[in-house]
């Protein structure tokens, strides 16, 4: 075979990587890193949206106020930059509960219709923006074409954010759908629901996008209740108190078998021997931290055992 023909053939690597003999999985992180991402903090995201708003010149076509819109929109949707070049005022419906966005099949990544709920604050500002655009016509025109990443990072660079660090880069599918997925689980989403919302099929991808750093796992930790310290009994509270008896030296007394209010006496209380010498399980009643008898107790007190006796 000729040499120009062999550099367009796959490598032994390339095979070996996509051979399932080889036990390579396109779904281990560690092992199919396409380009490593990063979200922003919403202090970045914040300082990200100025930086576009108080911009004066146009990036792709785009003047500032578009940008910040843009970028807005795929943080508070999660939406592709696809998906998001596709809706138009008939994709909205703000006055349903909730208000939602609905992508139609055909712009959905995985082909299937997506109903998803706004963000409140999305609902307050989409009205300004859906005005004077037909119910048609795209909402951000010619994006899908337009070179999202350069947009970013121009506006990243403005306010001296870098674009890229340790952690990965922060194009556009970062500070929106990265960055929107990591704080649905920052702000108490389930995974189950961060994954619905996300529309992935698997949860391990919803996994990939979410970018948990040790601050985060540091508030998670602050955050579990931490357990109640047992309050010892008062000063003058006996933690045993003795069935049918006040103590202080009087004498325990069990119940007879006939029911005639005739009273045994067993043995005598003392400070030592607070319930007697006998029938210590059957007569004594522990007390619960709070002073008010044990349940487990009160249900023995109220049907004894039998009294044996020497």
């Amino acid at each position: 075979m000729p040499d120009v023909y062999r550099s367009f053939l796959p490598s032994e690597a390339d095979l070996a990587d996509r051979d399932p003999r080889s036990g390579s999985s396109f779904s281990n992180a560690a092992t199919d890193v396409r380009r490593k991402r990063r979200a922003l903090s919403p202090d970045e995201f914040s300082r990200l949206l100025e930086s576009a708003r108080t911009s004066e010149v146009q990036i792709q076509c785009f003047d500032g106020e578009t940008r910040a819109r843009i970028y807005t929109t795929s943080y508070l949707t999660g939406l592709r930059r696809a998906e998001i070049a596709s809706l138009s005022p008939a994709s909205f419906d703000l006055e349903g509960n909730p208000p939602i966005v609905t992508l139609a099949a055909g712009d959905s990544k995985h082909r299937k219709e997506d109903v998803l709920p706004l963000h409140p604050d999305l609902v307050r500002v989409l009205p300004g923006w859906l005005e004077d655009i037909p119910a048609d016509q795209p909402l951000f025109p010619r994006l899908a074409k337009r070179r999202t990443w350069l947009m970013v990072k121009k506006d990243l660079e403005r306010v001296g954010i870098p674009y890229e660090t340790e952690e990965g880069i922060a194009d556009f599918h970062a500070v929106g759908r990265h960055t929107y997925i990591t704080e649905l689980l920052r702000n108490g989403a389930s995974l189950v629901e961060a994954r619905e919302l996300a529309r992935h099929s698997d949860i391990n991808m919803t996994m990939r996008y979410t970018h948990i750093g040790i601050d985060d796992q540091a508030r998670a930790v602050a955050a579990i209740p931490a357990p109640r310290s047992p309050q010892p009994p008062l000063p003058d509270q006996n933690p045993w108190e003795c069935a049918g008896s006040d103590s202080g030296g009087k004498a325990c007394h069990l119940p007879s078998s006939a029911d005639n209010g005739v009273t045994m006496e067993l043995a005598t209380v003392n400070e030592k021997n607070p319930c007697g010498n006998r029938g210590f399980h059957l007569l004594c009643q522990p007390l619960a931290l709070d002073g008010t008898r044990d349940e487990k107790w009160r249900r023995r007190g109220s049907n004894p055992r039998p009294a044996t006796f020497p």
